[in-house]
Formats: C-alpha cells, structure tokens, sequence
C-alpha cells in the first residue's frame, strides 16, 4: 500500500461509530438516574430527620410548660383524664408551624393517679400534621407531676 492508501484506510477507522456514541450515551444515562434517585433519597431522609428532631423539640418544649404550672390549676375540673393524644380537645392541643420543617400537632394529657391525689400522670405528643410522614414523627413524653410542699396547697392524701 502507498502512504495515500495507508492514510485513507486508517481514517476510516478513527473515531467512533454512531452504536459507539449512543451506547456511551445509553451509560452515561443510566449513570445520572442513579445519581439522581440517590439525591432524591438523601432530601427526603434529610426532612424526615428535620421534622423528627423539630417534633422531639416541641414535645420537650411542651412537658416543660407542663411542669411549671401550678399544682393545683393543672388538671382544672375535667375529672378523670384531662385532654387527649389522638384527638384535638379544647385546651390540651397545639397547632406550631416551623417554617421549612413543617406544621405540628402537640396533645398532652393530664391524669390524676388512682389513689394518690397528689400525683398526676403527664403525657404529651407530638407528631406532623397529616402528610406521609405523620406517623414517622410521632414523639411521646411522659412524666410524673407531685405536689409535697404543704404550703403549695396541695390536695390532701387519701
């Protein structure tokens, strides 16, 4: 072969074929969907730990409310059990929007122990409102709450 001839024939086989390009492409595509799912996994978990730290935050937040009022307004006269964790009742629910995080449900409820009038059983909830995550937010704190200072007009033992 002549030099021309030689040049021709291997310029034929620079290069890539157009099947070369578009499996590279197919690849390359392939590639970026796996990245993408991965990113799209990491900003959920990421809100997930968010709403789950801002709804322990509100609940604690919540108990400490809780344990600084006054022994004997606590419960007020509502009886046996005073509020509710599953359901909204007057007085014992709170609705708290944290911008970027999400709208929050705080419930505690307020029972006086059986027997022992000077202790009261605290417990309070608090979860995102409605959505997916709901139930993967859900933080439950629970206390005891006596009163023993006989100045504090506690009830009396019975």
């Amino acid at each position: 072969m002549t030099t021309l001839q030689e040049a021709r024939h291997n310029g034929r086989e620079a290069g890539f074929t157009l099947m070369e390009a578009l499996m590279a492409i197919v690849i390359l595509v392939f590639g970026l969907i796996a990245v993408t799912n991965l990113m799209i996994v990491g900003a959920t978990s990421n809100l997930t730990a968010s709403q789950v730290s801002a709804s322990a935050s509100l609940c604690s937040q919540q108990m400490d409310t809780l344990k600084a009022i006054p022994f004997d307004t606590l419960t007020g006269p509502c009886g046996a059990t005073c509020g509710g964790l599953t359901t909204d009742v007057a007085g014992y629910f709170s609705t708290q929007v944290l911008d970027g995080v999400g709208r929050f449900k705080v419930r505690w409820q307020i029972t006086p122990v059986a027997g022992q009038a000077q202790l009261y059983f605290i417990q309070a909830r608090c979860q995102v409102a409605g959505g997916l995550m709901a139930s993967r937010t859900v933080t439950d704190l629970t206390s005891f709450r006596a009163c023993t200072d006989a100045s504090l007009n506690c009830p009396v033992a019975p």
